[in-house]
């Protein structure tokens, strides 16, 4: 029987941190949501809320993030809040330790989709949700990082387009193994020069036409390339080029 407890990701982790760490079955709302209120009641730098599902988890643009059972879902605490203009690379240097502990525990190498997803095989398996906060005990930041693990029945809308790491390694992963080791290459310290570079070696939205969104307007687009600091440099029909910063872009399928 999988044992998926603090104390067991603790004693596989090769250098724990000190920072407190809560495992739950299942967190009610959101491992974000549980860990906001943490740090707002003083929680220190580094702590981190780990769940096993979720019954409102969340991603991006306000969407929900399906979080069925099985999964790996952990919220990660960085105090004080970066500047404006590095919480951005936040996003960026947790894809690619989210690269790093899959790499290391499943075998699998994974590709990302900028800005936040994390692909295998043109399927779904996971994704990053950055979020600031400035209230009571000071500023912060909740990064938030979304694995499937576990073979689940999909609804209609994600059927074609998730998959799972389970399904992406041939076997069933340990899950303590794998929050271990995502909790030891988030803490890592890191260049961000070597860090833009992973990232950009495995980010496959580059050369893509794309979709961007923003809000209810859609514009076609090149991808040209990730930028200096992280962002997606674009074309669009007009000759226009635009550096994104955030926002929603999804690949367009050929024709033919």
């Amino acid at each position: 029987m999988e044992i998926f407890t603090a104390e067991t990701i603790l004693a596989l982790r090769e250098k724990p941190s000190g920072a407190p760490l809560r495992v739950l079955p299942e967190a009610q709302g959101s491992t974000n949501t549980l860990l906001r209120t943490w740090a707002e009641a003083g929680a220190p730098d580094g702590s981190a809320v780990l769940a096993g599902a979720q019954s409102g988890g969340r991603g991006r643009m306000g969407r929900t993030f399906f979080s069925p059972p099985g999964g790996l879902y952990l919220s990660h605490l960085r105090r004080p809040a970066p500047l404006d203009e590095r919480i951005a690379r936040l996003t960026v240097t947790a894809a690619v330790a989210a690269l790093e502990a899959v790499k290391a525990v499943c075998g699998v190498a994974l590709e990302l989709k900028w800005v936040n997803d994390l692909m295998w095989r043109g399927r779904k398996l996971g994704g990053i949700l950055a979020e600031r906060a400035a209230i009571g005990a000071g500023s912060f930041v909740l990064l938030g990082v979304g694995l499937n693990v576990r073979p689940v029945a999909f609804p209609p809308e994600l059927a074609e387009t998730a998959g799972t790491l389970d399904g992406a390694a041939g076997r069933e992963i340990d899950r303590a193994a794998l929050a271990a080791a995502l909790l030891d290459a988030l803490e890592r310290p890191r260049d961000w020069h070597d860090t833009l570079a992973r990232y950009r070696q495995a980010c496959a939205t580059p050369g893509q036409t794309i979709t961007v969104r923003r809000g209810l307007l859609e514009e076609n687009a090149d991808a040209l390339a990730v930028t200096d600091t992280g962002g997606l440099l674009v074309r669009y029909a007009d000759g226009r080029e635009e550096e994104l910063s955030s926002g929603e872009v999804s690949v367009r399928k050929r024709e033919g």
